[in-house]
Parts: structure tokens; C-alpha cells; sequence
């Protein structure tokens, strides 16, 4: 066994226990028709990502956990991916927002940047957020690098975020999706995200703010 240590570990931060109701938001970002088979930019495995994503919005809405929906829309109207007022940049129909839960819409990968996401959160308390979503290296890697700054404890969901394989460079080769989700996800271990499954998550006791106050 290693004897390596992330920075998170060396400062005694341990996985969560349980999840505290009323101070925990569920955030999914970018779970858009772009990203599936008729989209711009198809993902490979984005139905399952979809899938997990799926069961943590239901657990979310069973529990009255926060939801928040980022969506993202380019800015410029001809742009090939994203365009506004585009089916493909339309939430996926299987993690489709209730009429009761807030969507914040973004024009860069930070779903703070240029929103109301921090002021939302810090008028409704919220201390911890459970992020999924899509690109691992890009919008959720940015925005729970974001929320770590910003002081929100961060889970990130492992089996429900997805990317895309990348040419490496101008040197003809390419690095493999995997590569790049498990790379991306060990490099925010190590001072910015704890690193849990979907059931893990879901597994969890739900403790609701009175209970510390008996």
C-alpha cells in the first residue's frame, strides 16, 4: 500500500458520514441533448453518466435535498455546439428539471462565473455540494475547483461524470477518455473534491438540521 497522502488527508478531512439536509445541494451540470448521439459532441458513456445522474436527482428530490441545474448556452448564436434556442442544448429529457428547481445558465466552463449560483447558495445555506455532470476536465472540473475556493465542501460523483478522448498536441496521438476522467478526478482529490459513487452517496444517512439542536 502507498504511503503517499493527498493534501485533503494530511488535513484529517475524512468522507462524509451523512448528509445534512438542509445545507447540501445536488448540482448537474451540462446533462444536455449536445452530449448524446444527435448532439455536436457525443460523449462515450453519457447515457450512463445520465443514468447515475438520474438516480441521485431522484434520491435528491425524495429526501427535499436542493437541486440546481447548470445548463450551458454559447454566447455566439452560429456557434456548432451549444447554440442557443437549439434542441441539442436543451437539458436531457431524463434528468429534466421540475418546475420548482432552479437552472442557472453559463457561458464558460465555471458555473459561477457570470451567475447567481454563489449568491443562491449562500441566501439559501447551502455548505456542501454533491456535483455531477459533463466534461469531467473541463465545466465539472472548473466548477468544483470554484466551489473548493469559494469555501463549499465539494463530493463529486466519479460514476456519474463523463468526458471525451483528446488529441495530444500536434503529435498525431490521442489520449483515451478514461485517461483523462481518472486523471482529472485524482488530480481534484488531492485538495479540492472527496471522490464517491453514486450508491456510496445514496447510502448515506440523511441528517436534517434539528437533529444537531436537540
Amino acid at each position: 500500500m502507498s504511503s503517499l497522502k493527498t493534501l485533503r488527508q494530511m488535513q484529517g478531512k475524512t468522507a462524509p458520514q451523512s448528509v445534512e439536509r438542509d445545507h447540501t445541494a445536488l448540482i448537474i451540470i451540462d446533462i444536455q441533448n449536445e452530449y448524446f448521439n444527435g448532439g455536436g459532441l457525443p460523449l462515450p458513456e453519457s447515457q450512463n453518466t445520465a443514468a447515475n445522474a438520474k438516480v441521485l436527482l431522484e434520491w435528491a428530490r425524495q429526501h427535499s435535498i436542493t437541486v440546481l441545474h447548470i445548463r450551458h448556452l454559447a454566447i455566439n448564436a452560429s456557434s456548432p455546439i451549444f447554440a442557443p434556442n437549439s434542441k441539442t442544448s436543451e437539458i436531457a429529457t431524463s434528468v429534466s428539471p421540475l418546475a420548482s428547481e432552479t437552472i442557472f445558465t453559463k457561458h464558460f466552463p465555471n458555473a459561477f462565473l457570470g451567475t447567481d449560483l454563489h449568491a443562491f447558495l449562500t441566501v439559501h445555506k447551502i455548505e456542501t455540494l454533491i456535483v455531477c455532470g459533463m466534461m469531467t476536465h473541463t465545466c465539472v472540473a472548473s466548477t468544483s475547483q470554484a466551489a473548493a475556493e469559494l469555501g463549499y465542501s465539494v463530493i463529486l460523483v466519479q460514476n456519474a461524470c463523463t468526458t471525451r478522448s483528446l488529441p495530444v498536441g500536434d503529435t498525431g496521438q490521442v489520449m483515451d477518455y478514461k485517461t483523462i476522467h481518472a486523471a482529472t478526478l485524482v488530480a481534484l482529490s488531492d485538495a479540492i473534491a472527496e471522490i464517491m459513487g453514486t450508491d456510496e452517496i445514496i447510502d448515506l444517512p440523511i441528517i436534517q438540521k434539528s437533529a444537531f439542536n436537540v
